[in-house]
């Protein structure tokens, strides 16, 4: 989708509108705005504005061609989606009654 964010998930079925679920990638987050080294926390990052803008203005780039319907309105940053925290199946497919 972006070289900002490494994995995304709409969802919305049976709701009023569509959220999507953002997992950045803080790296190309933190050479965009020259934070190179580690002493801004991810948990920082995900407060600051600019962060927040640069997602939600990727969101809408990407949404270009999208139904309205589909598009989301809203993004929330989460964790990475793994296997191992039970939000991925062994073939590496979403499992939505989890996330």
């Amino acid at each position: 989708m972006s070289r900002f964010i490494s994995q995304t998930v709409v969802s919305g079925a049976d709701r009023p509108y569509n959220i999507a679920l953002v997992v950045p990638d803080w790296a190309a987050i933190r050479n965009e705005f020259g934070v190179l080294s580690d002493d801004v926390s991810e948990e920082e990052l995900v407060n600051d504005p600019r962060v927040k803008g640069l997602l939600s203005a990727e969101i809408k780039l990407h949404c270009y061609d999208v139904k309205k319907y589909e598009t989301p309105v809203a993004f929330l940053i989460v964790a990475p989606f793994t296997a191992a925290n039970g939000q991925l199946t062994p073939k590496m497919s979403i499992r939505r009654h989890v996330v």
